[in-house]
Formats: structure tokens, sequence, C-alpha cells
């Protein structure tokens, strides 16, 4: 044997030493972090701004969720329905099924002579602050039993989310259960809000281009293992500590808040999250997405609190929008708002809204259903 190949041996050799010396101290650096439950999870800015900004628990709120590329986010399987927004889950113990979404776990498969019906929209059609058999998604199927029809309902709605976040969501979760009905609730307040620096749009397009191997490596990383937790928690204890570090993310979601309270003016130059002028081509990409699939789609325009139209004026551009799409392509409509405005002069004491004023109180959700009920019980069966 040559002393060239004799020292190039002995070289691997001691690389392979080194090599191996250094995984195995990471492997049991990682391995002691677990057995002694040393967690650090990474801070986000939260998923959906509290009111005006005020953020109570950023890192409880992104416990509720879960990141994804193409929708941005989703609810976590098994959280409390009522967790989103602090309400006493002892007394409502419902959760998010195992799918992810709230309400029955549906299968894939049809189930022969039910009409099946999915619900698509933001935290009114997940159900704010009600009962999910007080939503107007947990109301349908009563109501139309009434009436002959048998049905079954998947409810897609997703706290925060804006019509492109609906379209994504109808493709990865809804369409593959092959509903004859799609309901869209869309255009109440989500859309209208400034982006983080970029619309919807973008913000996906850029998930998507990120979407290699590395990246998502990376991600897995920095969620999962404790060793990267533990050189976060030398740089945050560098910056002030975690409480110093999560007062300035809290503090980012105010300022954010303050810029979202320019974007209610109806000439606001900045970047929304959706556009007007994209609510309403995401309105007919959505129709022909559906109609591809073989079932109808049905917009609903969802009632706010007058007071948040007068001090929102923006709202209304996107209110006008789907009535204007809804009847310029012919696609079925439930006016939400006009049902409401006939139902308070009848009932003066009953509250169509929980106190934010967005979000439909349990007489509320029943005029939608009754309401979304008439209209799907005249469409011909589509399937």
């Amino acid at each position: 044997m040559s002393s060239s190949s004799s020292r190039k041996r002995r070289i691997a050799l001691r690389l392979g030493l080194a090599l191996g010396s250094v995984v195995l101290v990471v492997g049991l650096t990682e391995a002691g972090l677990r057995l002694f439950g040393f967690r650090h999870p990474p801070i986000r800015l939260p998923i959906v701004a509290g009111v005006r900004g005020v953020v109570k628990d950023v890192a409880a709120q992104d416990g509720l969720y879960l990141h994804d590329d193409r929708q941005l986010w989703r609810p976590k399987p098994g959280v409390h329905a009522f967790a989103y927004w602090g309400g006493d889950t002892s007394r409502h113990p419902e959760r998010v099924n195992e799918r992810g979404y709230r309400g029955p776990l549906l299968p894939t498969e049809r189930t022969p002579g039910v009409r099946r019906i999915a619900t698509l929209g933001d935290s009114s059609t997940f159900g704010a602050r009600v009962s999910y058999a007080d939503s107007y998604s947990g109301r349908l199927p009563a109501i139309l039993k009434a009436r002959g029809i048998e049905t079954e309902v998947l409810n897609g709605g997703v706290v925060g989310f804006s019509i492109r976040q609906g379209l994504a969501r109808y493709r990865a979760l809804v369409r593959e259960h092959g509903p004859d009905v799609v309901v869209a609730a869309f255009g109440a307040v989500n859309e209208s809000f400034a982006g983080r620096g970029t619309s919807d749009d973008d913000q996906i397009e850029r998930n998507l281009s990120q979407d290699t191997w590395w990246w998502h490596t990376k991600r897995w990383l920095r969620e999962h293992s404790r060793l990267v937790h533990l050189a976060d928690y030398g740089a945050e204890s560098l910056r002030g500590g975690r409480e110093k570090v999560l007062a300035a993310v809290k503090e980012r979601s105010r300022e954010h808040w303050k810029v979202n309270e320019d974007a209610f003016a109806v000439d606001w130059p900045g970047v929304r999250r959706v556009s007007v002028a994209r609510f309403r081509e995401l309105l007919t990409t959505l129709r022909d997405a559906v109609a591809d699939d073989g079932a109808q789609l049905v917009l609903l325009s969802m009632p706010r609190h007058e007071r948040h139209e007068k001090r929102c004026p923006i709202l209304l551009a996107y209110t006008e929008a789907l009535l204007d799409v809804a009847k310029r392509e012919a696609i079925p409509l439930v006016d939400g708002r006009a049902a409401f405005a006939d139902a308070r002069p009848r009932q003066p004491g009953a509250p169509l809204f929980v106190p934010d004023g967005y979000h439909p109180s349990p007489r509320g959700h029943a005029i939608l259903a009754s309401a979304l009920a008439d209209r799907i019980a005249a469409l011909p069966a589509s399937r």
C-alpha cells in the first residue's frame, strides 16, 4: 500500500470520527432536551388580529391554527371551537373535528338520497360565539328536512378567511366530498383589511415558490428540533427575553390594526388582502370551479351592523360587488343584509348580532338558515 493511499485513509477515518462525534453530541443533546421536556416554539404574528389590535395571547392564538401554504392557515383538529374567542370551554366542550372543520365529520362518499351542502366563509360561517347547532350551517339540515329534503352539511368556514383562502379551501377540502350545493359567504370585512405588505394572492404565491425540500426541512427543524429551540432561546435572551420579544410582536399587531383603520376608507391607496376588483374575479372563479365539479354555487351576502358600515365605507363596496356579480352572472343569491333589515322591525327586542356587530347571534343565524333553505329548496338536484 502506498504512503499516499495510507494517508488518505487516515484522513478519511479522522473526518469520519469527527463527523460521528458531532452527530453523537447533537443526538445526545437533542435527546437530553426532550427528556427534560424543554420546548421553545417560535413566536409568530397573530393570524387574526384582535379587536382594535389588542392581542390577548399571541402564543395561544397561534396554537389554534395550522399554517398552510395555499390556505395560509386552517383550524387545528381537536381545538375547542370556543377557544377562538376566549370562551368558556368547560361549558362549550365542542372541538374542531379530525379533518379540521367544525361540525359532524362527513365521509367523502356520498350518502344515497341525501343532498350534500358545503358552506364556505369566515368566522360568521364557522360560528363565532355560538354553538354549532345554533349556526346557520348547523340549522340547515333540520329546516330542510321539515320541507322533505334530507341534507348533510360540511362547514368549511374559517376564522379570518378571505375569498382567496375560501377558493383554496374548496379545492383542498370541500371538492373531494362532492357537494351538490356550495354556499359562499365572503366580503363581510376580511378582504378589505390591509395585507401585511402583500395581498393574499401574493402571499400564497410566495409560499408556493418556497415549496422546496430545504425550506420544508428548515421549517420542520424550527418547529420540532429542541436543539434549534435552544438556539432561539439564547437569541431571544440576548434581545431581552421572550416577554420582551412577545411585547414587540403584540405592538406590531397593534400597528397593523392602525393601518386597517385607514384602510376602511374607500380611497385608501395601500394593498388590501383582496381588492374589490379581485373580489369580483374570485367570485366567478369559485363559481366556475364549483360548476366544473357538477355543483351549484349560492352566494350569501353577509350582514353587519350599520355602525360598521358607516365607519368603514369600503365594506359596502364589497357588498355591492357581490350583488352585482350575482346579478350579472345569474348566480343564486341570498341577501342576508336584506333579511336582517326585514326582521329588525318585526322583532325589535331580539338581537341579530353578538355585541361585536359583525357576527350573527343565534337569532341572526336562524334568519340566515331560513333564507338559505328557501333558496336551496328551489334549486334542482344537481347529482
